[in-house]
């Protein structure tokens, strides 16, 4: 909507923008976002605005978030939408060769989950475009050419998938959880906008050996295995761990990741990987 000529307001409904990047509202996503942290902060938590009242046929033009907004008694083209920054520009994934393939025989990752290396130390609009439309295809024909090695379909699917992909046992899991609300605040406030190291480690301290055990939160199933809910939120907190653990070792503010408590070096432009090891069950 920015792109289309919507703009930024703070809580007196003035533009801020421009006092930020001389781009304004066309900045990149991840100083936008840092604008209206900082911003929002310096109002005591208040929102800013998106305004979208000038934009030209705007309702028809962006009909999801028209259909969204009216379903909480807003409208894009009469009212100001109150707005918050969101972390959705973070670099990373699974990481892929050229053709999706993971380090599981078998398994593919295409799209924004996976880290192909094509991308740099930000996301900037449509990057996910290439990584869908490309990889995609290129994934495709891999697929097919592994297929090819077999006449038999139901073998070539069962080589692909049935292959045993250890995990630690249910019952390991310790009781001292975090709960996935608890999570989210918790990476909201230390792993989101702004980092510094304090925060990082708090973050780390609070996840521990154990915060991924949610079984406290969620009740098993009357075979003991944790409910779905349970195991996305033990994934969550494992993926927060793993982002705390780079955010902290990279000390120095690099594209999406900013460390407020340390100096830009844009000489550190290398990637990072973390590669966790499966025990056996």
């Amino acid at each position: 909507v920015r792109g289309a000529g919507a703009l930024l307001l703070d809580e007196q409904g003035r533009r801020f923008m421009y006092e930020v990047d001389d781009r304004a509202e066309l900045a990149s996503r991840d100083v936008v976002a840092l604008a209206l942290h900082r911003r929002q902060a310096a109002q005591d938590g208040r929102p800013c605005f998106l305004d979208a009242r000038a934009v030209p046929d705007v309702q028809a033009t962006f009909p999801s978030i028209t259909a969204g907004l009216a379903a909480h008694g807003l409208d894009l083209s009469r009212d100001l939408i109150p707005v918050t920054p969101a972390a959705h520009y973070f670099m990373g994934g699974v990481t892929t060769d050229r053709d999706g393939r993971t380090s599981i025989h078998g398994v593919f990752a295409i799209g924004e989950v996976a880290c192909t290396g094509v991308h740099g130390a930000n996301r900037l609009a449509s990057n996910s475009l290439l990584e869908g439309a490309v990889f995609a295809a290129r994934a495709v024909d891999a697929i097919d050419a592994q297929s090819t090695h077999t006449n038999d379909a139901d073998l070539a699917f069962e080589d692909s998938v049935n292959h045993e992909l250890p995990l630690p046992q249910f019952g390991s899991f310790h009781q001292a959880a975090l709960t996935r609300n608890e999570l989210q605040a918790l990476t909201w406030a230390h792993l989101g906008v702004e980092r510094t190291a304090e925060g990082l480690r708090t973050l780390l301290d609070r996840l521990g050996d154990g915060a991924r055990d949610s079984t406290r939160n969620h009740r098993a199933h009357d075979d003991g295995v944790p409910s779905v809910q349970a195991l996305e939120t033990a994934n969550l907190a494992l993926i927060a761990e793993y982002m705390a653990r780079h955010a902290l070792a990279r000390e120095h503010s690099l594209g999406a990741h900013t460390r407020t408590d340390t100096h830009t070096d844009t000489t550190l432009t290398s990637h990072t990987a973390l590669l966790q090891e499966a025990t056996a069950c």
